[in-house]
């Protein structure tokens, strides 16, 4: 596994969590998936189901750290795109979200 800092926003400041990920094969070049705006990945080599429901998982507990002192059940909508494996992916990603305890609206395409 790698662990990849990723920038997150949070009231309006940047800071920075950590997100850990499949390690790249060996056939693979060794560039960061990360980009500036986006996440690039081969699908089914670095990037696969478990990679979304972990970051499913990372993104839930990162937003129960940040939630303030309600009660009040915290939403997140999913989408996709018309890709083969999104609707796979999104499901993970959902997947991972649900086990932390976040409610989920998929809204598919």
């Amino acid at each position: 596994m790698t662990c990849y800092n990723a920038p997150v926003y949070s009231t309006g400041k940047l800071a920075m969590t950590s997100v850990e990920i499949p390690t790249q094969t060996q056939s693979s070049p060794k560039k960061s998936m990360w980009g500036v705006y986006d996440i690039r990945a081969v699908v089914g080599e670095t990037f696969n189901a478990e990679t979304y429901r972990r970051l499913g998982k990372a993104f839930a507990q990162f937003l129960l750290e940040k939630r303030d002192a309600s009660d009040a059940p915290l939403w997140v909508s999913v989408g996709r795109d018309a890709r083969l494996h999104s609707p796979e992916f999104a499901d993970a990603l959902i997947e991972g979200l649900t086990s932390e305890g976040i409610h989920v609206v998929k809204l598919g395409l």
